[in-house]
């Protein structure tokens, strides 16, 4: 099975957001790539903002890669993550997936059509 990808262009220099993540306790990884333009060689970071409810935890910065993966635990309420490109690069991220949430929405109905059905009943 093919994913798709997105590809961001960003210039030397500029600050932007990869992935945000809000009111999530699912455990879950997130990658993309960092690939420089021309002949330049890679360089920027990755500054990751992460809050637990209630809790800010410190900003982690870390050097970008060409390959990257961000973990957030099941703490991780709240996440996002930037990149700071140190030189002009293309960042490929997998497009997010419909699907999951689709399901999601279809099982919250059939439980709501199930328990309303149930009150009538009684």
């Amino acid at each position: 099975m093919k994913t798709s990808q997105e590809t961001i262009f960003v210039a030397a220099g500029e600050k932007i957001e990869i992935f945000n993540r809000r009111f999530s306790s699912v455990p879950m990884s997130y990658k993309f790539s960092a690939k420089p333009i021309g002949t330049q060689i890679l360089s920027g970071r990755l500054e990751i903002h992460s809050k637990q409810m209630v809790f800010s935890s410190p900003v982690k910065t870390i050097d970008l890669k060409p390959d990257n993966t961000v973990s957030a635990s099941l703490w991780d309420t709240f996440m996002t993550i930037y990149v700071i490109a140190g030189c002009d690069m293309e960042i490929t991220v997998p497009k997010r997936d419909a699907t999951a949430l689709k399901r999601i929405l279809v099982l919250v109905a059939v439980l709501l059509s199930v328990a309303a059905a149930m009150l009538m009943l009684s």
